[in-house]
């Protein structure tokens, strides 16, 4: 289905707003990443000893201040029986209390692995919708004995209770449902946690549920008419989508051919010459926020804000754009003060190229000053130990030949001569059959870490 006005036209429309929607997307997934990355670092330190003791337990937790302003709805620890130990801000009678028939428990107990849920009825006494990230703590044999917890309520002002209240144009909104159908984020506060688009109602919304990005005019279950997109998170299998009513989008089509088709000779290539100009206009703001957000990942600090001086309905985007792009560097800053926490860092390696990406943490680890230079496998290298150099090449060597994973433990010598012991762990990601990258983890052990902090608490 297509409006009037041109294929060239529609088509213009089409990939601008297929554009900005990819471009929430990101911003949605990242930060979405980015906040479940802060909660498994913290997770990582946190102190297993005071597990039996929940009042020192709760005083940590209070002190997370940095993912309690992310996590709007609470940081818990729970048992590897579903009781709950402490719970921050903390609340009266809720100690004890078993939340093992909760799916995001059982997922996490069942896999031993970090989880993100579902939306659920929060036992909390507001009973908002929320979801919750998971985090599994394991003892120094790796065997589970706590999970680690944060909860997002979906009614509140965060990132995602903020996508419900974003406007496109006039009456344009964004959603968020699952591929069960299940509506996640919803302006309509009463549609979540229901899955109220019927089978064959929503052609569009049915593509989406099947993991398809599309953009197209589309007639939505209750019966709107408007510009429609999809697009699939990556961290989680929900489908972000946006609809833009058609009306709006007609509206200077419209008016344009009115004024045309009222012209005569001279006027009407006047009036023409005036109506290219004015689309030229209308969508010159966003040939430039594409371009923007095409080049944002090479931009640092203040450069990632859009600069749009005017008024309207496009001036409310840009301010919501920065506002997310601002929110999403706030949780890169704190994950790399998890990781700065934790003593924990990760790294990226391209083998054609030989480029090597290391997040700061991994400078500091080194020695380093974080971006003082390009790393590179042969330099990283240098910097092993001598006589562990050849046990961790066969590492490295092993998991390229069997494409599994690597841990191994080893020696590092700093600038200045010292040496640390370090853990490293990575795994292989195949390209075309062939181990193209690798990535992994790399951290002082867990010992040299608690003792790191018990002499900042001291």
């Amino acid at each position: 289905m297509k409006p009037p006005g041109g294929d060239s036209l529609w088509r213009l429309a089409c990939y601008t707003f297929s554009g900005f929607l990819t471009a929430v997307f990101r911003i949605i997934d990242e930060k979405l990443t980015a906040a479940h990355q802060a909660l498994i670092a913290v997770a990582a330190v946190l102190p297993v000893q005071d597990l039996g003791h929940p009042a020192e337990l709760q005083h940590w937790l209070d002190d997370r201040r940095g993912l309690l302003s992310t996590f709007d709805n609470g940081l818990f620890v729970f048992s590897v029986n579903g009781d709950l130990i402490v719970e921050s801000p903390f609340k009266p009678e809720r100690r004890g209390r078993n939340f093992s028939f909760r799916d995001y428990f059982q997922q996490t107990i069942q896999s031993g692995k970090p989880f993100i849920s579902d939306p659920y009825l929060s036992s909390q006494q507001h009973n908002h919708p929320a979801i919750m990230m998971t985090a599994p703590v394991f003892d120094q044999q790796g065997q589970l004995i706590a999970i680690f917890s944060g909860a997002l309520d979906l009614m509140r002002d965060n990132f995602l209770g903020q996508l419900s209240r974003q406007k496109i144009g006039r009456d344009g909104y964004f959603f968020l449902a699952g591929l069960d159908r299940m509506m996640i984020v919803h302006p309509e506060a009463g549609r979540i946690m229901k899955k109220d688009v019927p089978l064959g109602s929503n052609p569009l919304f049915d593509r989406a549920m099947e993991g398809i990005h599309s953009c197209d005019v589309n007639v939505n279950s209750r019966g709107l008419i408007a510009l429609t997109a999809f697009r699939q998170l990556t961290s989680k299998n929900w489908a972000l989508g946006a609809n833009y009513p058609l009306c709006e989008l007609q509206h200077p089509l419209d008016t344009a051919r009115r004024l045309i088709w009222g012209a005569l000779g001279a006027t009407f290539l006047v009036l023409f010459l005036l109506t290219l100009t004015s689309l030229r206009l209308i969508f010159r703001p966003l040939f430039r926020f594409t371009d923007h957000l095409s080049r944002l990942k090479d931009k640092n600090g203040s450069d990632r804000l859009f600069r749009y001086a005017s008024a309207g309905e496009f001036a409310i985007m840009t301010n919501s754009f920065n506002q997310m792009i601002q929110e999403l560097d706030l949780s890169h800053k704190h994950l790399d003060d998890a990781q700065k926490m934790a003593h924990l860092g990760n790294w990226h390696w391209e083998r054609e190229s030989n480029q090597l990406l290391w997040s700061d943490e991994v400078f500091r680890i080194m020695g380093d000053t974080p971006g003082a230079y390009q790393p590179t496998f042969d330099r990283f290298t240098k910097k092993i130990h001598p006589n562990d150099r050849a046990v961790v090449l066969q590492a490295i060597d092993a998991s390229l030949e069997s494409h599994a994973p690597y841990r191994v433990e080893h020696r590092i010598q700093r600038p200045d001569g010292s040496i640390r012991h370090v853990r490293e762990q990575g795994e292989v990601k195949l390209e075309s059959c062939t181990p193209g990258k690798a990535g992994g983890l790399f951290c002082e052990p867990l010992k040299a870490v608690v003792q790191t902090l018990r002499r900042l608490k001291a």
